[in-house]
C-alpha cells in the first residue's frame, strides 16, 4: 500500500485500529510476522532480533511520535469541524515543506501526517 493511501485510510479512522497499526509497521519498514486471519496479533523483530508486538500507532501517543521523520518540526492543534472534534498535526520537514493530516485522535493525526512527510522523501 502507497503510504499516502495508507494516510488517506488512517485520517478516515474514527478510533484505533489494529489492522492499520499492522500496516504503519510494515510501512516503516520492520521485519513482521501478520496472522493471516487475525491481524490484531501482528508482530515483529525489532533491531535486537526480539520478537514484539506491533506498537499501537492509531492509539498510543508515544507509540504514533516514533513514526515522525527525524528533523521535523511539529505542531498539534485540536479544533471544532462540523460539529466534532479533530486533531490536525503539522509538519515541517526542514526544507520548508509542511505536512498535515487530521484525525479523530491526536495519534492519528500524528500518524497520518508522519505517512505523507515520508512519502515526500521517497
Amino acid at each position: 500500500m502507497e503510504l499516502i493511501q495508507l494516510a488517506d485510510r488512517i485520517e478516515a479512522l474514527k478510533g484505533p485500529d489494529r489492522e492499520v497499526d499492522s500496516l504503519v509497521a510494515v510501512a516503516l519498514g520492520f521485519a513482521t510476522a501478520i496472522h493471516p486471519t487475525k491481524p490484531e496479533r501482528c508482530a515483529w523483530h525489532d533491531s535486537g532480533g526480539l520478537f514484539i508486538a506491533s506498537p499501537t500507532f492509531t492509539e498510543s501517543m508515544d507509540a504514533a511520535m516514533t513514526t515522525i521523520p527525524h528533523g521535523c518540526i511539529t505542531s498539534l492543534a485540536r479544533q471544532q469541524r462540523f460539529r466534532k472534534p479533530e486533531w490536525t498535526w503539522g509538519l515541517n520537514d526542514g526544507r520548508g515543506v509542511t505536512h498535515f493530516g487530521t484525525g479523530a485522535s491526536a495519534a492519528i493525526a500524528i500518524v497520518s501526517t508522519s505517512l505523507r512527510a515520508l512519502a515526500v522523501g521517497e
